[in-house]
C-alpha cells in the first residue's frame, strides 16, 4: 500500500532502456510517478521529462563488476524510495533481486524477455553456464513478487526448473508497439521510391533485416542464403540494419559482410526504421536466439511486410505460419533461400500476409493494451503490500501534518520536527536482520526427536534440553516383563522391556547409535541395562 498521491515506480533496464520511454509515458499518464534507471544514454529521458539514474554493468559474468552494479542499484533504490520496481533484461533481473536484500521495502516485478545466448548456443561454455543461470534465477525468485513472461515456452521452462512459481507467473505479450507513433513516423518519412533511389535500389526487390549483427541472430545464415538467392535472381538486394558486433565468439567481422557487397548492404544503426521498412518488400529474421517477443517483428508487421523467421520461442508468438509469414528452422540457409524466393515470386501472397499481420498487431500488440495490462498488474501488487506501523500512523495523521509531510510530498520537515520512527522503519516491509538458528541450519521438516532440533538423533538424546521430551516418549510405553537381549557389537547386555514392533524400532535406534558412551548413559538413565 502506498500513501503517496501517486505510486512511485522505478523501471530498471539495460543499455537499450530508451525503448521503454513510450511505456513509461503511458504509466505517467495513468497516474504513476515513473522513474527510470539504466546503463544507456540519459538524453532521451531528459527530453521527455522522465527522471533517469545511470549505472554500469556488464552483460557477461563478472563478479567484481556485478558487485559494483549491485551497490549502485542499492544507492539508486534508497534515493528513489519506490513503491514498486519493474526490471527488464536478464542481468538487471538478477542484480535488482540481489540488491533487494539490502535495500528492501518495495515490491518487485521482473519481466523475462528472452533467455539469452546461454540457451541458444550449442557451445560447451553455454552448456556449463546453464546450471549457473538456473541457480541464480532460483535465488532471485523468492525476492520477486511477480514474474512476467512474454511467451508460454519461457514460462513453462521456468516453472518446470523451479526458477519461478506458477502462482506468481503472468504472461503479457511483449512490451507492445506504439501504433500511433509508428504511423506518424511513416507519414513524416520520405516516400519509399525516394529512399530506394537514395540507396541505389530503385528497381530491386528489397529484403531487409533489422537486428544486431551477430551469429546468434542468424546473420551468417542470412549471408549464405543471400548468396543462394543471388544465383537465381540478380534483382534481389539485402539490407542489414543494426550495430555490428566485432568482438566475442559470436562476432561478425565487417570483412565477412563486405564479401557479399554486390547484393548485401550494411547500413549500420539507423533512426529511420519505419521509413526503411516502408521501402522494403520482405522482412527476414533468421535468429537462433530464444527471444522474448521481438519488437522488430511487430514493427515489420505493422509496416505491412510479410515475415520469414525461425520457429524459436518468442518469434512464434508473433508470426503464424502462412498467415502473416513463414516459419523456418534455424541454421538452414537453403530452406531460408527457398522461402524468400517463394514470397518474392508470389506478390499477391506477400501482400495478403502483410495486410493480415498489420491488422493482427493493431488488434493484439498495441502499446496502449500492453500498458493497461501492466497497470492492472501493478495495482494488484501494490494493493497486496502489507501496511507497516509507520504507514498506519501516517494515514491517521493525514497529509497536512508536520510529521507526515515528508513522506507524503517529499518536502523537508519543518525545523524541530522529527519522524515517528527511524528511516529504516519508514521503508515499507522492513524487518530486522534475521539471526541464525540456535544450532546449525534450519531443519527442512520436524524430526522424530523434536521439532526444533537440528542435530542427529544420538546427539539429541545427549542434549539436556531434550530430556523431558525423551522421558515423555518412554512414558507412552508402559514397562513390560523384561526380555534378555545380548548385543555382540557393543559387548554389553541390554534388558529390553519393549517387545512390541513399535518399541523394537525404538530399541533398534538406540542400539545403532555410534557413541558407546551415549549408549551407556541411556542405559543408566532409563534403567534398561
Amino acid at each position: 500500500m502506498s500513501l503517496r498521491p501517486k505510486p512511485r515506480l522505478l523501471c530498471i533496464g539495460g543499455d537499450d532502456h530508451q525503448l521503454r520511454i513510450p511505456f513509461l509515458l503511458g504509466l505517467r499518464d495513468a497516474g504513476f510517478d515513473a522513474v527510470a534507471a539504466g546503463s544507456g544514454n540519459p538524453a532521451p529521458f531528459a527530453e521527455m521529462g522522465i527522471p533517469y539514474h545511470r549505472y554500469d554493468f556488464r552483460r557477461s559474468l563478472s563478479p567484481r563488476h556485478d558487485l559494483r552494479a549491485i551497490g549502485a542499484l542499492v544507492r539508486i533504490i534508497r534515493d528513489v524510495r519506490p513503491d514498486l520496481v519493474q526490471t527488464f533484461d536478464t542481468k538487471p533481473n538478477l542484480l535488482v533481486a540481489l540488491a533487494k536484500r539490502r535495500a528492501g521495502g518495495f515490491r518487485l516485478v521482473r519481466t523475462i524477455n528472452g533467455m539469452g545466448w546461454i540457451f541458444s548456443a550449442n557451445s560447451l561454455s553455454a552448456w556449463m553456464l546453464r546450471p549457473v543461470y538456473r541457480s541464480l534465477q532460483r535465488v532471485a525468485d523468492p525476492q520477486t513478487d511477480l514474474t512476467v513472461f512474454q511467451n508460454s515456452e519461457d514460462q513453462e521452462y521456468f516453472v518446470q526448473h523451479r526458477m519461478a512459481r506458477r502462482e506468481t507467473a503472468r504472461i503479457i505479450g511483449g512490451s507492445g508497439v506504439d501504433v500511433a507513433r509508428f504511423d506518424a513516423a511513416r507519414r513524416q518519412a520520405e516516400n519509399p521510391e525516394a529512399i530506394r533511389a537514395a540507396l541505389g535500389l530503385r528497381s530491386a526487390r528489397v529484403v531487409i533485416t533489422v537486428t544486431r549483427m551477430t551469429r546468434l541472430k542468424g546473420i551468417a545464415t542470412l549471408l549464405a542464403a543471400a548468396d543462394l538467392v543471388h544465383k537465381v535472381r540478380q534483382d534481389v538486394h539485402f539490407l542489414l540494419v543494426g550495430p555490428l558486433e566485432e568482438a566475442g565468439r559470436f562476432a561478425i567481422p565487417a570483412e565477412e559482410i563486405a564479401g557479399h557487397a554486390d547484393y548485401v548492404t550494411w547500413l549500420g544503426p539507423r533512426d529511420d526504421i519505419p521509413a526503411l521498412l516502408g521501402a522494403a518488400d520482405l522482412f527476414v529474421l533468421p535468429t537462433e536466439f530464444r527471444e522474448g517477443l521481438p519488437r522488430v517483428l511487430l514493427e515489420a508487421s505493422l509496416a505491412g511486410l510479410p515475415i520469414i523467421t525461425t520457429n524459436m520461442p518468442g518469434c512464434m508468438a508473433v508470426v503464424r505460419s502462412h498467415f502473416n509469414g513463414l516459419l523456418i528452422p534455424p541454421r538452414d540457409p537453403g530452406f531460408l533461400a527457398a522461402q524468400i524466393l517463394t514470397l518474392l515470386d508470389d506478390p499477391e501472397l506477400a501482400r495478403t500476409m502483410g495486410r493480415q499481420g498489420a491488422e493482427m498487431v493493431r488488434r493484439e500488440f498495441d502499446l496502449a493494451g500492453t500498458t493497461q495490462a501492466y497497470i492492472r498488474l501493478y495495482r494488484d501488487v501494490i494493493q497486496d503490500a502489507p501496511v507497516t506501523e509507520h504507514e498506519a500512523a501516517l494515514a491517521d495523521a493525514g497529509p497536512d501534518s508536520a510529521v507526515s509531510r515528508q513522506d507524503w510530498t517529499g518536502e523537508a520537515l519543518p525545523p524541530g520536527s522529527q519522524p515517528i520512527r527511524p528511516r529504516q522503519a519508514r521503508i515499507r516491509g522492513h524487518r530486522p536482520r534475521r539471526t541464525k538458528p540456535p544450532f546449525g541450519p534450519r531443519c527442512p521438516k520436524p524430526t522424530a526427536w523434536g521439532a526444533a532440533s537440528c542435530r542427529s538423533p544420538d546427539r539429541a538424546f545427549l542434549d539436556r534440553r531434550d530430556r523431558p521430551r525423551r522421558a515423555a516418549i518412554f512414558e507412552r510405553h508402559p514397562p513390560r516383563p523384561p526380555v534378555q537381549r545380548y548385543s555382540p557389537a557393543r559387548r554389553i547386555e541390554v534388558r529390553s522391556e519393549y517387545p512390541t514392533p513399535q518399541d523394537a524400532r525404538l530399541r533398534g535406534r538406540m542400539r545403532d547409535m555410534r557413541s558407546h558412551r551415549g549408549l551407556r548413559m541411556l542405559a543408566v538413565r532409563f534403567g534398561i541395562a
